[in-house]
């Protein structure tokens, strides 16, 4: 909707929804209409100069958002690889079953006459085709996931494309690996790298997708507001982070302020260092 919009010459912004600020104190008489006149009144402060009203969401082009296609077509099957993998071992573990290794599943299709429940005897009928429809459909995906990783290994060797250059360099970083660069460029820095280029320099602001926390009358916790799987990957480069680069400034930082803490204590504090980091890794 925005593209069209905008390919009308119609100025158009598009506002993070939890930006709006809202009286919490009180219960507010609500419709389409009252709220369409509250954000009218908002749009023509924010047209006359008033800043910090609300957080405008910079909409990526189409060329950007192609861009993240490959990466999107990564999570599906990894996850959906997952899935399988914990109902096969789930339903070997019902009969009393385990292979070797222990800690992952065979890369070809096992004999299912050979694998003998916990009292010797054979699977039963609809468990031993149950399970080969599964490992077939393991081995399809492990299949999809290779060419897609390869062609993203391609994309990085010989690409031209201007995000390349940026995601060797968040590579070279020790704790970085291919999917946080690769995600972290399209999703976050090369957004940002844009909308500030397009209001010609100064600061740039993204919309926070890390947890803060919400300030009312009484003290709520953090909230978990914004892109999960962009928070959820912020959190486990945080992690990777102190491990892989023990020395650095935002590593000591950590250690002095939450390390000695309680579990809550240090998962606040990754939290900190997860925004830290992503703001260290956009300058």
């Amino acid at each position: 909707m925005h593209r069209a919009l905008t390919a009308r010459g119609v100025t158009n912004v598009v506002v993070d929804s939890t930006s709006i600020d809202t009286n919490r104190r009180a219960r507010q008489a609500k419709s389409d209409r009252l709220d369409t006149a509250a954000l009218l009144a908002k749009l023509g402060r924010f047209v006359g100069g008033e800043r910090g009203l609300w957080s405008v969401v910079h909409v990526p082009s189409g060329e950007d958002e192609d861009r993240r296609q490959l990466h999107r077509e990564l999570f599906l099957p990894t996850r959906e690889r997952t899935r399988v993998v914990n109902r096969i071992k789930t339903l070997l573990a019902l009969h009393g079953i385990v292979l070797e290794p222990p800690r992952g599943l065979p890369a070809a299709v096992p004999d299912m006459t050979s694998l003998l429940t916990w009292n010797g005897d054979p699977l039963p009928p609809a468990a031993h085709a149950r399970l080969v429809r599964e490992w077939h459909r393991l081995t399809f995906l492990r299949k999809e996931l290779r060419a897609l990783i390869a062609a993203r290994l391609a994309l990085l060797r010989a690409g031209t494309d201007p995000v390349v250059p940026m995601v060797r360099r968040l590579l070279a970083l020790r704790g970085i690996g291919d999917v946080g660069a690769w995600i972290y460029t399209l999703g976050v820095l090369r957004v940002a790298a844009v909308s500030q280029s397009s209001r010609g320099g100064g600061s740039c602001r993204v919309v926070q997708h890390a947890p803060q926390e919400r300030e009312s009358s009484a003290r709520t916790g953090i909230s978990k507001s914004g892109n999960q799987y962009l928070r959820a990957l912020a959190i486990e480069l945080a992690w990777s982070w102190l491990r892989h680069q023990p020395q650095s400034a935002l590593s000591r930082w950590y250690r002095h302020r939450f390390a000695n803490g309680g579990p809550r204590v240090r998962r606040i504090g990754i939290v900190a260092l997860a925004r830290k980091l992503l703001i260290a890794l956009w300058r």
